[in-house]
């Protein structure tokens, strides 16, 4: 009976392990198990996103197994790369990207020694153009990472540029494709994250906040940065990248203003009924039967043609709502969250009324 007792007992506790790895399981960590090439892009690789990455690749390492790190250092600069991780080199003799900052970068780099010298299976490797070589640079990068990419997974460090997956230019005449793009056209698997800074001084530092490309969020980094070098908006910013990794002071929601909207509603307080009538619509009431109706709200489900009451009642209060001027004098959009695995909030419904009415509904869940 106390044996059978002890081994109940471990397997709760190896359980609960489990549910806890997984609850604090990094996205990146998630993505490097899924594709071939995770390329995590910046615009500078500052201290905080540094680290960040540095415990990323530590913990795969520690509990997943190989990985492969390609950085934005010159090939022709391996053989010092190799000698610097080894210790036999100091990393300030290295020559950096002038975009990075240089001593965060040396803070990554130490840890990958320190790696190195637990013996752990990491290969790093330099895939940035020399200077003396002709070729492009986004065709000379994809030439390296293909020749690296196999079965352990690689993370590449680069600009947020490289990360684009794909790209349309305002001027015809620009064909640039950057390193996402170019290496997922040879059919690998690749998983593109971009990471944005909101402006300003934190005097707290930054916090990291997650948001998936799919959710309506992530419209506006995403073109904040297409904005950056004359490239057109998208209206799918799943297509541009896969994740935004937003570093905002803490109590900042660190949102961009959007552009297509104007003048935050506030949604009123106070006690909701259903009742049998839908005011300021031509909706008829016959055209949702009531008893459907109260099911639908109790099970928190949305339906073309529900009121604001009802919306409320199904869902709650949003967590931005805001007039749409550009799409009808009385059209509003009510945005609200949902977590994901890894417990990030992200925008994964957006209701648009026309005067009290649903009209449309978004909800990429």
């Amino acid at each position: 009976m106390q044996l059978k007792l002890i081994t109940i007992l471990t397997t709760l506790l190896i359980f609960s392990i489990c549910i806890q790895s997984y609850a604090n399981q990094s996205p990146i960590d998630s993505y490097l198990g899924k594709s071939s090439v995770v390329i995590i892009g910046d615009t500078g690789f500052d201290m905080q996103s540094t680290s960040f990455i540095k415990n990323s690749i530590e913990e795969y390492v520690n509990s997943k197994g190989c990985i492969k790190v390609g950085l934005e250092i010159s090939t022709d600069q391996q053989e010092a790369l190799d000698k610097a991780l080894k210790g036999e080199l100091k990393f300030n003799q290295l020559k950096f990207n002038p975009y990075i900052d240089k001593d965060s970068y040396i803070n990554l780099l130490l840890g990958l020694r320190k790696l190195n010298g637990e013996g752990k299976c990491l290969k790093v490797f330099a895939i940035d153009k020399p200077d003396t070589s002709p070729v492009e640079k986004n065709a000379w990068m994809s030439a390296q990472v293909e020749k690296v990419v196999g079965a352990d997974p690689l993370l590449v460090l680069s600009s947020n540029l490289q990360a684009i997956k794909n790209v349309e230019w305002l001027n015809s005449e620009n064909n640039t494709r950057f390193l996402a793009e170019r290496i997922r056209r040879k059919e690998i698997k690749t998983t593109s994250i971009m990471q944005y800074w909101t402006k300003g001084e934190c005097s707290d530092g930054r916090v990291s906040k997650f948001l998936l490309a799919r959710g309506p969020r992530a419209a506006d980094y995403v073109n904040d940065i297409l904005n950056s070098i004359d490239a057109k908006e998208s209206s799918l910013p799943s297509e541009v990248t896969d994740m935004i990794i937003v570093w905002k002071c803490p109590g900042d929601s660190g949102q961009v203003i959007d552009k297509s909207a104007d003048n935050n509603i506030k949604i009123p307080e106070g006690p909701i009924v259903i009742t049998d009538t839908i005011e300021d619509t031509d909706l008829k009431l016959d055209d949702i039967i009531l008893s459907d109706l109260k099911k639908d709200i109790k099970n928190e489900k949305l339906r073309i043609g529900m009121s604001k009451d009802h919306v409320l009642l199904s869902k709650g209060k949003p967590s931005k709502a805001i007039k749409r001027t550009d799409l009808g004098e009385n059209v509003q959009q009510w945005t609200y969250e949902c977590s994901d695995d890894w417990g990030f909030d992200y925008e994964c419904i957006t209701v648009t009324f026309n005067g009290n009415q649903v009209i449309k509904i978004f909800d990429i869940e």
